[in-house]
């Protein structure tokens, strides 16, 4: 299981979602079906095409990055953080080494704002 989770909304639709953060247990067990449950299309093929040409071996590789993959495109996408189960949203920020907009700064807002 991953060491955290981030609770995101996005501001426009308010569609929920949660993103695991750290190691994917789930995607080394469950492989490409990941992706798939989440609805993030682009990486499951992506990893459909890398573990049919590596044979099976990218399967030991992405669990260590998707799950920081699929919250940067979250972000990219303009979902902000909620919330956090454990710690701070800066601790888990730097821990990515992404910026992640919280509803809590003013970021989130001139995001939304700069984007459309």
């Amino acid at each position: 299981m991953a060491s955290n989770t981030l609770h995101l909304v996005h501001l426009r639709s308010d569609r929920l979602r949660d993103a695991p953060v750290g190691f994917s247990w789930t995607l080394l067990f469950f492989g490409i079906f990941v992706p798939m449950i989440r609805g993030d299309w682009k990486w499951f093929f992506i990893m459909l095409v890398v573990a049919l040409f590596t044979l099976g071996l990218s399967w030991f590789v992405f669990p260590f990055l998707y799950n920081k993959i699929y919250i940067k495109n979250l972000v990219q996408d303009g979902y902000v953080v909620k919330s956090v189960d454990h710690g701070s949203i800066g601790d888990v920020s730097s821990k990515l080494g992404l910026r992640l907009p919280s509803i809590s700064d003013g970021s989130a807002s001139s995001e939304v704002a700069t984007a459309t």
